[in-house]
């Protein structure tokens, strides 16, 4: 595709927008692009905030600004990193280059967020996912350990075989889950987030690392599953060390999953593991193949994490309860 050159850009519509994009984008913003790939472009602006640039390919998400039907290589078009970026009349301006117009643009706003059905839909999406994977995940990154997450068993984490990604991440989901085992757990409990977390950040090649897509993953499903508590927790170990521990695109990325906010992709994946239907487990893993070479898949993994101790945590309850009573 060719793109315009000429003093009086053709502006490019921009048809729907992330609310963190929006708060970024505002009149008078300043930056430069940051990076730039086949299907995207990512803008920073000088106060730090992040917006990921793409063509009808690119799906909803908090970070993201959806131009229309167009389609193309940004890489083979006239863009580079470092080119300014300027707001103006609702005009986002790249260098004297390209030009989108965000009159009338939504603010994307994710479905009603999603809502526990029981324990029997929650563990019976979590058998789904797990038989899913157990074929159909990467071998490379963390989704292989999603049969062993499902089924709560962290002794056997040793992942002989397995990805050195996974090997290397493994202490750090053992600590991470014994955490989260106590916390949802025991709504009192106020233990802070393992040191081990920290150890996950920036794990992996690639824009987003497997660590941090891990990470995400648990994030957004504490919040889905009504611990705001804990997901707050595991904010406050991880958000200083954000900085210095991984990239600026996957730190955007992750301080937004770290609040809840996540793609319209990981969003459906948690709501349909508390729906425990088959067919919509089935669809969100077919789906998280479409999401970087292993992002997808690593972001289910920590879905898969806090959802199953969730459940182990309530199993243990239940098992307390029943002792004391037949004590």
């Amino acid at each position: 595709m060719c793109f315009p050159m000429s003093a009086e850009l053709p502006s490019l519509p921009v048809v729907r927008m992330g609310s963190a994009a929006r708060a970024s984008l505002r009149a008078g913003m300043t930056g430069r692009v940051l990076a730039v790939f086949r299907r995207t472009f990512y803008v920073i602006d000088t106060e730090g905030g992040i917006v990921c640039i793409g063509d009808a390919s690119l799906g909803a998400g908090p970070l993201n600004a959806t131009c229309g039907s167009l389609h193309t290589n940004w890489r083979a078009g006239p863009l580079s990193a470092g080119d300014t970026a300027r707001m103006a009349d609702g005009i986002l301006s790249i260098g004297n280059r390209l030009a989108f117009s965000l009159e009338g643009a939504p603010t994307w706003r994710p479905a009603p967020r999603p809502v526990f059905r029981g324990w029997p839909a929650l563990r019976h999406g979590l058998q789904c996912l797990a038989e899913q994977a157990r074929t159909e995940a990467p071998t490379d990154g963390l989704g292989r350990m999603i049969p062993l997450l499902a089924a709560g068993d962290i002794t056997s984490l040793q992942w002989r075989g397995a990805s050195p990604i996974a090997g290397a991440a493994a202490p750090g989901v053992v600590a991470l889950w014994r955490w989260l085992s106590g916390r949802l757990g025991d709504p009192g409990e106020r233990a802070t987030a393992p040191a081990a977390a920290v150890s996950l950040l920036g794990m992996g090649p690639g824009l987003t690392p497997s660590g941090d897509d891990f990470l995400g993953g648990v994030a957004v499903a504490l919040h889905a599953l009504g611990r705001k508590d804990a997901a707050g927790d595991l904010a406050a170990c991880l958000t200083d060390h954000l900085t210095n521990r991984t990239g600026l695109i996957s730190g955007a990325h992750l301080r937004c999953a770290l609040m809840g906010e996540a793609s319209a992709l990981t969003l459906e994946a948690m709501d349909a593991l508390l729906s425990g239907q088959q067919a919509r487990v089935l669809a969100a893993g077919r789906a998280a193949v479409t999401v970087g070479h292993t992002s997808g898949w690593d972001t289910l993994s920590g879905l898969v994490c806090a959802a199953a101790s969730f459940v182990g945590a309530a199993a243990a309850q239940q098992a307390d309860a029943t002792a004391a009573l037949c004590a």
